[in-house]
Order: C-alpha cells, then sequence, then structure tokens
C-alpha cells in the first residue's frame, strides 16, 4: 500500500468519526439559517436500582469531556435518592465514545458492599 493511500483511508476514517458529532451539533445549535431543535437527551439505566440517579444533560457532557481532554477525569456523583453514596469516573475517552457511538457503560463505586453498572446513550430526538 502506497503512502497516499494509507493517508486517504485514514482521513476517511477520521471523517467518518466525526459524522455523529456533526449530526449531534446540527441537531442541537443548528446549520445555516435553520436553527436547530435542541431535543438531543441523556438517558442512564442502572443497574440494581433502588434510588440512584445520573444527572447530565448532552451541554453538561459536552464541558466535561472538554474539561477532560488534560487527562484527568471527572466524578459524577449517582447518589439520587438511594441515602447512600456511588460514583462513577468519566475520562476524555469515554465522553468522546459517548458523543461518537452514542452509549458508554461504566461500572460504579463499590460502596456498602455493592456497585452499579450503568449504560450511559445520547439519544437524539426527532
Amino acid at each position: 500500500m502506497t503512502r497516499r493511500r494509507v493517508l486517504q483511508l485514514t482521513s476517511l476514517a477520521g471523517a467518518a468519526m466525526l459524522l455523529p458529532r456533526l449530526a449531534l451539533s446540527q441537531t442541537m445549535i443548528g446549520s445555516g439559517d435553520q436553527p436547530g431543535t435542541g431535543e438531543a437527551q441523556i438517558v442512564t439505566e442502572i443497574s440494581a436500582n433502588h434510588g440512584h440517579q445520573l444527572s447530565l444533560s448532552p451541554v453538561s457532557a459536552l464541558v466535561m469531556l472538554r474539561e477532560t481532554k488534560q487527562g484527568q477525569p471527572v466524578m459524577a456523583d449517582i447518589s439520587g435518592q438511594s441515602g447512600h453514596p456511588h460514583t462513577i469516573e468519566l475520562n476524555h475517552a469515554d465522553l468522546l465514545a459517548l458523543f461518537v457511538d452514542g452509549q458508554i457503560v461504566k461500572v460504579s463505586s463499590r460502596d456498602l458492599g455493592h456497585q452499579h453498572q450503568l449504560t450511559i446513550r445520547l439519544e437524539i430526538l426527532s
């Protein structure tokens, strides 16, 4: 394979990775003269849930994505109404995967002898 072909394939792969993010940004903020609908949400399913909740919006996830760019993860609290703590660690790769792939799976901290699995999805509403 020639160097030129490798560069072409690399460029195509990079462009393919950007398409979901471009679709999200056009949905949320619009393009040209058309305003975006702003209709995207993050939905979280928590295994064996007993009152836990992750409060995360697409905008706050974008802010976290920027904050984690330097390599320092953020800790998100999922205590909710459960009466006891749990956290999840979100790093730059996690947040990028949320926007590119539309879903990530994380495991919470182990507290009071148990932990939870979270499936976090970015949904673009039509």
